[in-house]
């Protein structure tokens, strides 16, 4: 179509000139929030607008990151917090771009050119690339991003890089929500992948009957002790420490988990590992829908 074509599309202006890669809309803003990675000038950047794209602020990337953003999602219940896929790792800010970190997924030679959020279930978080000679490359985080487990392609197809990765419900009454991850690749199609609901379990992998909170061990500890636990149905889980007084110490888990059993450590720290707490006697709240189970332990620096 030659002429009018002004009718169909307008300029989402930004005020440098901008070298774009990357941009997710937030769903729950109405397509208000919207970001970008990219170049702004010669300088790495994202971009933010909060208005459906008519205005947008240019956010410079710190000088430790030294390459370009090249894949994006926006946290569905947490617009605040951002991923962005580079060569060679995944980093995210939790404040609208004021501060920057490490997701700790940093394997060394592999392009990210995508990262999804499960809409249902943001704790699941998906980043795939192209590693060397084109190869394979995927990874689910179960907890928003602070740990990462590499997925292998299908036992004998030997699958090219990840270019594209969507998510799509498949049982919205499953408890967790039940998704799908379709994955595009370079050179060998369109891929599916069905996340399986499992959990880190050593020792004895029997489905839980019932609800269950373990006696911390070692007991008394100083200075590192381990909670463990077994969940008999799905749910959202909070395992939170407080102080004789009632007063919350530090919540080790907040999180929908799957049925299984969990492991949890514990280094005698307050909230975001800060100061170090003094001897005493502290209690441990299991907390799943109206079952509350607590338990007491001893520091002992």
């Amino acid at each position: 179509y030659q002429g009018g074509w002004q009718n169909f599309w307008q300029e989402a202006k930004v005020d440098s000139p901008a070298f774009v890669n990357a941009m997710d809309v937030h769903p729950h803003w109405h397509g208000n929030l919207a970001w970008a990675v990219g170049v702004a000038g010669n300088r790495l950047a994202a971009f933010k607008s909060i208005n459906k794209g008519r205005s947008w602020n240019i956010i410079f990337f710190p000088n430790e990151i030294r390459f370009t953003g090249l894949s994006l999602a926006i946290h569905p219940l947490h617009p605040d917090s951002v991923y962005v896929g580079l060569s060679g790792s995944v980093i995210m800010t939790p404040d609208s771009g004021k501060s920057w970190k490490s997701t700790g997924l940093a394997p060394g030679l592999v392009i990210f050119k995508a990262i999804a959020v499960d809409p249902f279930v943001p704790e699941n978080i998906y980043a795939g690339g192209i590693g060397e000679r084109n190869s394979f490359a995927f990874y689910h985080s179960r907890d928003a991003g602070k740990t990462w487990t590499s997925v292998l392609p299908p036992e004998g197809q030997p699958l090219a890089g990840v270019t594209d990765i969507q998510v799509m419900v498949e049982d919205l009454n499953a408890q967790p929500p039940r998704s799908l991850v379709f994955l595009a690749t370079a050179g060998t199609g369109v891929w599916l992948y069905r996340p399986q609901l499992t959990t880190d379990v050593k020792g004895d992998e029997r489905i839980p009957v019932q609800f269950h909170l373990h006696q911390n061990y070692p007991n008394p500890f100083n200075p590192e002790t381990t909670i463990e636990y077994e969940l008999a149905e799905p749910g959202r889980v909070r395992l939170t420490i407080y102080n004789l007084l009632g007063q919350r110490i530090r919540t080790l888990v907040d999180e929908w988990q799957p049925v299984g059993r969990y492991r949890v450590q514990w280094n005698g720290s307050g909230e975001r590992g800060g100061r170090s707490l003094a001897s005493g006697v502290y209690v441990y709240e299991l907390r799943i829908g109206d079952t509350v189970i607590r338990k007491k332990m001893i520091l002992l620096r």
